[in-house]
């Protein structure tokens, strides 16, 4: 996953309007008559001076909470709390300044805007959304909803297993609090319809409720049935290697060649252990990865460390001269799943890849792969389980996305309590599979991005799998011998097609630009499920 600013809350878009007028300070009516005496290009240099000064707040923001998850005392929550708050109100103090309010009014005239590049537009686009997320909003509520979030990460962290009495006693409460300010927040902007099409526009631009559910509707029909051929199927595949003991410091440094060898650099990004698995981008230079290494399972550690790869590749391919901006950033996190599940699923769990990677990590653990060929290897990372996480495979884990999508809907539309959610979300679980969790409070504190506030986020992971699907259709088109590129770990051609077509552009373009610019046609399933029913139908000797 990509980390997340607490700020974050709902984007709109009104060129040619601004609420500049209603402010009728004295101080306000001499800045803006300032800016327009003053020519366009000083104009532009002192507007871009000001986004920086947002944009170092964030990037403190984002050291911060990369730190919170790793390296942070235990009993440095209390601080780190009032750290956030500040940062967050000295970003909000700046996103609501009448000169922000100035430069919208300035920029927004038809007659300057049409006159800016594609870059500067953009900039003046994100302004807008980040100002318009932010202006109706309080210091008070801001600071309630950053304690709250801080608080229930730290109770999140603090609670290795959940059992019904401290989920009761200590999470939910923390996770209601979240919920209630989270809603507050939504209220205070307003929505057209849900308040989760106003969490999930977060996130994902144009994207709404009632579209995620025409495309999770459209998966059921097609997903459903596969798994019920797969689990008939004859076709036993044994996994039992990957679940021995891999020492964490050699799985450590499996990862870092194998991150090395697709292209991300380690002068300018990192790569560490903690509890959870996270990318963060701080600046330019700047990128931290962090993995939860399993020791007894090699493949959920090696394709966390993909996952966060793609998404680190993804910032470290941002143009240069977008830092210092909010546009030095991927256009949605649906985007940037694209580039995670492109290189932990459609990559790393082909045949291809591990063509390349099996014999080195055999090599670095020999006694637990004795005997194990790639082929083996590569049918057991591709087993079909009804294991209702995302440490599952690339077909049930969507129906967990399923699950955790209409339960934050639930929650958010203020139809769901934190207390009832563990019940709520097993129901849902055994409608749609007819099993249950083995502890579905355990589960709701595994959905860490709800104590964080990052409510919307989960569906992009389904929609990065579409993304990437769509994409790799094509370069298989444009690269035609990609696969056997990736055979023999050449990965230099693949990273340099995603820099240029895609990463580049950080939020210059919309997530529906993007994909209609690279592929041809606007976000198309049938890509995905192709893709799935082919690949699963030949592991399993299926007949479709």
């Amino acid at each position: 996953m990509v980390g997340i600013q607490p700020l974050q809350l709902i984007p709109s878009l009104r060129i040619g309007h601004t609420n500049g007028h209603n402010i009728q300070s004295n101080e306000y009516k001499k800045l803006l008559s300032d800016i327009n005496q003053d020519s366009l290009e000083n104009n532009l240099v002192s507007f871009k001076k000001f986004v920086e000064e947002v944009q170092a707040v964030t990037s403190l923001k984002q050291f911060s909470d990369w730190d919170t998850s790793t390296f942070m005392p235990k009993d440095g929550s209390e601080s780190r709390v009032w750290i956030t708050s500040h940062l967050s109100k000295q970003e909000h103090d700046i996103l609501t300044s009448e000169k922000a309010t100035a430069y919208l009014e300035y920029f927004e005239q038809n007659h300057i805007f049409y006159n800016l590049d594609k870059v500067d537009q953009a900039l003046v686009k994100e302004l807008r959304i980040l100002y318009d997320r932010t202006k109706n909003i309080s210091p008070h509520i801001l600071e309630q909803f950053v304690q709250a979030a801080t608080y229930a990460e730290a109770t999140a962290y603090a609670e290795a297993t959940a059992i019904e009495a401290n989920y009761h006693n200590k999470i939910a409460p923390a996770l209601e609090k979240v919920i209630s300010t989270k809603r507050q927040i939504v209220e205070h902007m307003g929505y057209k319809d849900s308040p989760y099409t106003a969490l999930l526009s977060i996130h994902e631009p144009e994207m709404t409720a009632s579209e995620l559910d025409k495309i999770f509707g459209k998966l059921k029909t097609e997903l459903f049935p596969l798994i019920k051929l797969i689990n008939s199927s004859s076709k036993k595949i044994d996994t039992s290697f990957l679940n021995k003991y891999y020492k964490p410091s050699e799985q450590l440094k499996f990862c870092k060649s194998l991150l090395k060898k697709i292209g991300f650099d380690f002068s300018k990004g990192r790569l560490d252990r903690s509890s959870s698995s996270f990318s963060q981008c701080v600046a330019l230079n700047d990128v931290r990865l962090s993995i939860n290494i399993y020791e007894n399972n090699i493949y959920y550690t090696v394709i966390t460390a993909l996952h966060e790869g793609g998404h680190g590749l993804y910032e470290l391919g941002l143009d240069p001269s977008l830092a210092k901006t909010p546009l030095f950033d991927g256009a949605s996190l649906g985007i940037h799943e694209s580039q995670s599940r492109l290189y932990e699923t459609i990559i790393g769990q082909s045949m291809p890849f591990w063509e390349y990677a099996f014999p080195k990590l055999q090599k670095q653990f020999p006694e637990q792969l004795k005997d194990i060929s790639h082929e083996e290897f590569y049918k057991a990372i591709n087993k079909v389980e009804a294991v209702p996480a995302f440490h599952s495979d690339e077909i049930t884990s969507h129906i967990h996305i399923m699950v955790l999508f209409e339960t934050e809907k639930a929650f958010t539309e203020g139809k769901l309590k934190a207390h009832e959610i563990p019940d709520f979300m097993n129901d849902k679980l055994k409608e749609y599979t007819g099993i249950s969790y083995d502890n579905k409070f355990e589960v709701v504190l595994e959905s860490s991005n709800w104590f964080s506030g990052d409510i919307g986020y989960f569906p992009t992971y389904t929609l990065g799998s579409l993304y990437a699907a769509q994409f790799y259709n094509t370069i298989k088109k444009e690269i035609p011998n990609i696969e056997k590129q990736i055979a023999s770990g050449k990965f230099s051609p693949l990273r340099e097609w995603l820099r240029e077509k895609i990463h580049k552009y950080g939020r210059t373009e919309t997530p529906s630009e993007i994909i209609k610019r690279v592929t041809g046609e606007p976000l198309n399933l049938d890509y995905f499920i192709n893709y799935i029913k082919e690949k699963y139908s030949k592991l399993y000797d299926i007949k479709l």
